[in-house]
Order: C-alpha cells, then structure tokens, then sequence
C-alpha cells in the first residue's frame, strides 16, 4: 500500500512498553491522512515505525483531534475514582 511516506525533518526517538528502545531505531518517516470520524474530518499526520505485531497505536493527540479525548480522559477518571484508585 502507497501511502505517500514523507521524511521527518528532525528523527524522534521511540521506546517500547517495556521501556526498551525500538529495534528498528528512530522514527523517521511519517504520512498525512485525511481521517473521518462521524461528520469530523481531519487531515492528521502518523509518525511511521515497526511496532511488533501491532497494526497502529492510537493515543492522546489522535483522540484530542476529534474532541473524544476530554470524554474518555473524564471517563478514566470517573471509572478509577469509583474503584478507589
């Protein structure tokens, strides 16, 4: 699949879970996609790196994007006060 992989102009380290470095290095490559979630669409860059046996790894900024990260955030927080964390 040809997604248009472009070049990062500084690289940017990456650590795996286990707080290892990656095998495959720095990230040094990213891709623009035009995303639609509902009626939100958004052009939004990926950073490009082998993750293992994952396909993609979605986080915060992805969610912030489409204004779901407050709710989930919120959530989390109501979810783990209710379990006395």
């Amino acid at each position: 699949m040809k997604l248009g992989k472009r070049p990062l102009q500084r690289l940017r380290k990456i650590w795996n879970i286990d707080n290892m470095a990656n095998q495959d290095g720095d990230i040094t490559h990213y891709i623009t996609l035009d995303i639609q979630t509902g009626r939100v669409r958004k052009m939004i860059q990926f950073l490009v790196t082998n993750i293992g046996n994952e396909d993609i790894v979605l986080g915060y900024p992805w969610m912030a994007a489409f204004e779901h990260g407050e709710r989930v955030l919120s959530t989390r927080k109501n979810y783990l006060s209710s379990c006395g964390q």
